[in-house]
């Protein structure tokens, strides 16, 4: 058995072992199921698709990839900063260019992973020294 817990603000660690225990509790008093079963409780995770309007809405600010039907300007897919969404469109901005996109043209959009960028390390092979 398989539940997917989710809430604003986003789901941790300790949210899914309290559900897990309640969830746990709660079969072995009620024994819906007969015979072995798994129970297994997580989040949809970092990059869940974005189905529906109220998704799209949490997801302002964060970064998205959108998945287009059809090719705009020579691009099918976009990534960029999730801005306003409307009944009709959201807005992506694309290192500092926002592009309307209409929900119509939207096959998919997740949201992304964005990791921190990392300083860049220096090809010095020196031997270091306690003095520098």
């Amino acid at each position: 058995m398989r539940v997917l817990l989710d809430k604003e603000g986003g789901i941790g660690v300790l949210d899914l072992q309290q559900a897990s225990q309640e969830i746990s509790t709660l079969l072995d008093v009620e024994n819906p199921i007969e015979g072995h079963y798994t129970l297994e409780v997580s989040s949809p995770g970092l990059d869940r698709p974005l189905k529906i309007p109220a998704d799209l809405t949490r997801a302002q600010g964060r970064l998205v990839r959108v998945q287009l039907h059809e090719s705009r300007q020579g691009r099918a897919e976009w990534t960029g900063t999730l801005g306003e969404v409307t009944a009709d469109a959201l807005t992506l901005d694309l290192d500092g260019t926002p592009v309307k996109v209409p929900l119509a043209q939207v096959a998919s959009a997740r949201m992304e992973v964005a990791l921190p960028r990392q300083p860049k390390r220096s090809n010095d092979k020196r031997p270091r020294t306690a003095h520098g």
